[in-house]
């Protein structure tokens, strides 16, 4: 011992003893002295007490401190640099060089430290608190940050390029991702690139909550191919030359607003059922729930079909109300009601049934139309059935017209740029008075057929047919009991233009007029029987019988 108030270790020989170059001393309390001095090993093998720290010889600025109970601190230039508190809690100010491991099993908190630097592996047991961002070394525009509450990005080039919201929505180019995935390019369009193993198709698939695939997606062999089901069943296919291709025996609808439309289908007769306790909301159309109006029967009809194609509208009941405007528009282009394909609207029973006809029946630029099995009875003012542009269609002669009320306009059945075989017989009531125009009306038409137009009681006021617009009317009818059995060349106004017939088989009897032709009508007649007319024959000039 050198300093001054040294004491001789002799004094103490008590507690003394000496192994080799050793001394080993026991039991000894050093109080009131400045320093001790110790050269060589010194072995104490109990504890060492210390009041504050333990200090570098000549480094008087660096010490391990015991500064308050249960905490040690070390310092370096006069500077706490760790600490360990009373939680056990380890809190190092500074930069934190690790050239191995460092696992830590709590929460690893570096507060008012401007970098770490880790060389090898940093485990994290639990949690690891960043405040904003961690960024790459040496890149500090590329970045994972956490920008606010409950929100994840990603950055390259100082640019945020992948967002993660608090909903869960995953935005790529938009910081407002609007699904769970919005991709947005920030410069003209947005690709999108799927690249699959050489001879692999390309899928998306979409999948229920319990993992069952329910639809898909795929491109193979230059085509794009729609599927559903479980077992990804084939639907649509858009080929490798632009063709869409159906799945056989399926549907293709279009829709208009919320109405769809039937295009095509594979079976080969579709069949949709109206009755008067149907409905159009939550009908379907079938059998046990049909639609209440022919309308929307139509819009379940195919619109394109093939040669083997026969859809049909069945009427279910034993009666049928049409009391508001029905129609059928557009579709079935090339129908021919002989040869096929055609549309039938009939009764589902096979038996003639009572169609109240109390508004208009409406059909519009539809082939191959048939009617059978229906009784047209038109008991108010306003009921009439309506063709334009209808080609190769037919009323069968299981189908009747009885007239038992007219008021304005008389015409019940009217055909306009249509071709027609008409074989319904029609009866009018004694107690039905005629109006404006002709019964049966054919506008720039073809029509045909075999069937008899008859009047009880007194004479109907006016004509029972009339034949205007370059119409060609072949038909073999029977007209009886009118004030002009067939009329050529004028309705009512005297503003149409001829009309022309070649009449075979025609019998006219009790009319006021039995064939009267204006406006350069021809006739060519081969087989005409009048009997019981007032006149039989009126030509006016320019109009020739022949």
């Amino acid at each position: 011992m050198s300093p001054s108030n040294a004491y001789e270790l002799a004094n103490f020989s008590s507690g003394i003893s000496t192994v080799g170059s050793e001394t080993i001393v026991s039991g000894i309390n050093f109080r009131d002295l400045p320093d001790l001095t110790i050269s060589g090993i010194t072995t104490i093998g109990g504890d060492v007490s210390i009041a504050d720290k333990i200090v570098h010889i000549g480094d008087a600025d660096t010490a391990i401190r015991f500064p308050s109970a249960d905490t040690i601190t070390a310092e370096t230039g006069g500077t706490e640099r760790l600490r360990i508190d009373s939680s056990g809690n380890i809190n190092v100010a500074g930069v934190a060089t690790f050239s191995g491991n460092v696992s830590v099993a709590g929460v690893l908190t570096y507060e008012d430290v401007t970098n770490v630097d880790s060389i090898g592996i940093i485990t994290a047991r639990s949690d690891v608190s960043i405040s904003d961002k961690i960024v790459h070394t040496g890149d500090t525009n590329t970045t994972i940050r956490f920008p606010s509450a409950d929100t994840i990005t990603a950055e390259t080039g100082g640019t945020e390029r992948l967002r993660i919201t608090s909903n869960g929505k995953i935005g790529i180019g938009t910081i407002i991702p609007n699904s769970t995935l919005h991709i947005q390019s920030t410069s003209g369009s947005t690709t999108q690139t799927f690249t699959s193993p050489s001879g692999q198709p390309n899928k998306i698939q979409f999948r229920l909550n319990n993992g069952t695939l329910d639809a898909e997606i795929k491109n193979e062999l230059a085509s794009l191919i729609f599927a559903t089901g479980t077992s990804s069943t084939a639907r649509l296919t858009i080929d490798a030359d632009g063709d869409l291709i159906q799945a056989s025996h399926k549907s293709f609808w279009q829709k208009n607003g919320t109405t769809p439309f039937l295009i095509s289908t594979g079976d080969s007769t579709p069949t949709v059922y109206v009755s008067d306790s149907g409905n159009d909301s939550t009908g379907d159309g079938t059998t046990s729930n049909p639609y209440r109006t022919i309308t929307q029967a139509w819009n379940h009809i195919p619109k394109v079909y093939s040669h083997s194609n026969q859809p049909r509208i069945l009427i279910k009941g034993t009666s049928y109300t049409v009391d508001t405007s029905h129609y059928a528009r557009g579709g079935g282009s090339g129908g021919n009601f002989q040869w096929g394909p055609a549309i039938d609207i009939k009764s589902e029973s096979g038996s003639q049934i009572d169609v109240y006809l109390r508004s208009t029946l409406l059909f519009e630029s539809v082939d191959g139309l048939r009617f059978q099995n229906l009784n047209f009875i038109c008991d108010t003012s306003g009921g009439h059935l309506s063709f334009t542009n209808c080609k190769r269609g037919k009323i069968y002669t299981s189908c009747d017209m009885n007239v038992t009320a007219t008021s304005g306009w008389s015409m019940r059945t009217q055909y306009i740029q249509s071709s027609f075989k008409d074989e319904m017989d029609i009866a009018v009531a004694s107690t039905a008075s005629s109006g404006l125009g002709a019964l049966v009306t054919v506008y720039n038409s073809t029509v045909d057929g075999l069937r008899s137009i008859t009047k009880a009681g007194s004479q109907w006021g006016n004509a029972a047919v009339a034949v205007v617009d370059g119409s060609i009317f072949t038909g073999q009818w029977s007209v009886d009991n009118f004030n002009t059995g067939i009329r050529f060349g004028l309705n009512h106004y005297n503003a149409e233009i001829g009309g022309s017939a070649v009449l075979n088989g025609i019998t006219i009897s009790n009319c006021n007029r039995g064939l009267d032709l204006y406006n350069n009508s021809f006739v060519r007649k081969y087989s005409t029987t009048y009997t019981s007319n007032t006149t039989n024959e009126v030509i006016q000039t320019g109009s020739f019988i022949n």
